[in-house]
């Protein structure tokens, strides 16, 4: 090669480079600065971008749950709304299932077909009697004749029998996840620090049968410093519970409340709204209010949020963050002829939702089988010794024999996990 193109090559290939970095430094000095700080900061090991499970999971914290299952007919219903948080979910899960001894070995049935779950699955069940919850509620002077009868009730003192837990999502049975309930966990974060509570509403001029709290966000641990519910058995000392005043004031007979636990929650929430968040209604499509318009069979896929909004109706003065709402969870309650909403047939024959009835009723449990095999499934019944299982008993007595409030844990029987 002559001595003239030897040198030519290196010396265009230089003038190439340095022009080009001059042009960056001129017209993207951000992009440019952003691949340098980059390269700078990154370490070798994420040239490889394959994340394993672990590494995801020990980031992740669980998204957590509560349901009520009272009775062999709640419990099968609500294995179709466990499913479908777990068909759905992105990252590990804590459910914590309040139920009757007889709930525990119909969700275990199911749980025994997959063991190799995506994500590590934590459930812990706690059996009730009814003459427990009844216990706990005349100390709090409330009762119920509401059709829920009292695996309703017992959703005001969710807060005092999961003392152990900082916070969860509450939903009922007859709810459907159509899309991943980390969406909705992330919702704890437009909480400030006073509100203890979100629930679907329609405005703050909303009665109690335009409240659910079939879908909560509930901080427990803020429920229980706010002393939530009243206990005879708190201190004269201690300072009162701020539902006693609401009631009054709200003229609501806390032994004869309308809709039960709802027409509880409903008081406290118009005589102390700084306590509650309103909670979007795409997290309450309720077949009450037909989904609020929303529908499968309402147009194509290319819909515009213009044209839906004008399809959507009776959301009243709901304060919604996005005036579009979208199918978070699908409620299908207003059927009180069916013990177990998913017998009735037009569930699944309505085109409004029935393709999403479908798939949840025939969404295989072993196709939750889906993990690499470093996530498990551990469940456990929660057993406590008389006088242990509700905070007003835990913490009176714990402050009285000068312990630390909340030191005392639950005592579990042994985890069964596959």
């Amino acid at each position: 090669m002559p001595i003239a193109t030897r040198y030519v090559l290196p010396v265009a290939l230089v003038l190439f480079l340095g022009l080009n970095y001059a042009f960056l430094s001129y017209t993207r000095p951000s992009a440019l600065n952003s691949v340098i700080t980059l390269n700078q900061h990154l370490p070798d090991s994420t040239v490889n971008v394959h994340l394993s499970s672990d590494n995801v999971s020990a980031q992740a914290a669980p998204v957590v749950f509560a349901l009520v299952m009272f009775g062999a007919s709640s419990a099968t219903e609500g294995l179709l709304a466990l499913k479908t948080a777990l068909m759905h979910v992105s990252r590990p899960t804590e459910f914590h299932i309040i139920c009757s001894e007889d709930a525990p070995p119909i969700i275990q049935e199911k749980l025994d077909l997959f063991t190799r779950p995506a994500y590590d699955i934590s459930m812990h069940f706690y059996p009730l009697s009814g003459d427990m919850i009844k216990a706990r509620a005349k100390r709090a002077g409330v009762d119920t004749e509401y059709s829920a009868g009292l695996g309703g009730l017992v959703k005001v003192f969710i807060h005092e029998l999961l003392y152990n837990v900082d916070k969860v999502i509450f939903y009922d049975t007859d709810m459907l996840f159509l899309v991943d309930p980390f969406l909705l966990w992330r919702e704890f974060d437009q909480m400030h620090d006073q509100q203890m509570i979100a629930f679907p509403d329609l405005g703050p001029e909303s009665g109690d049968a335009e409240i659910c709290t079939c879908v909560m966000l509930l901080n427990l641990k803020a429920m229980r410093a706010a002393d939530f519910m009243p206990s005879s058995l708190s201190p004269a000392s201690q300072k009162a519970s701020i539902s006693p005043p609401a009631w009054k004031a709200m003229n609501v007979d806390p032994k004869r409340p309308q809709f039960g636990d709802q027409g509880l929650y409903w008081a406290v929430w118009k005589h102390r709204p700084e306590f509650f968040m309103h909670l979007g209604l795409s997290w309450d499509m309720t077949h009450c209010r037909y989904s609020y318009g929303l529908s499968l069979a309402d147009g194509d896929d290319s819909m515009s949020e213009k044209e839906q909004g004008a399809h959507q109706y009776d959301t009243r003065n709901a304060p919604e963050r996005f005036a579009q709402l979208f199918p978070g969870i699908v409620h299908f309650n207003c059927q009180p002829d069916f013990p177990i909403v998913w017998t009735e047939p037009k569930n699944s024959q309505r085109p409004r939702w029935g393709p999403f009835v479908t798939i949840a009723m025939q969404y295989k449990w072993i196709w939750l089988n889906r993990g690499l095999g470093d996530a498990h499934v551990a469940s456990q019944v929660v057993r406590r010794n008389k006088g242990e299982w509700w905070w007003d008993e835990v913490s009176t007595s714990t402050s009285s024999s000068g312990n630390k409030a909340g030191g005392m844990v639950k005592r579990p029987h042994q985890p069964h996990s596959h």
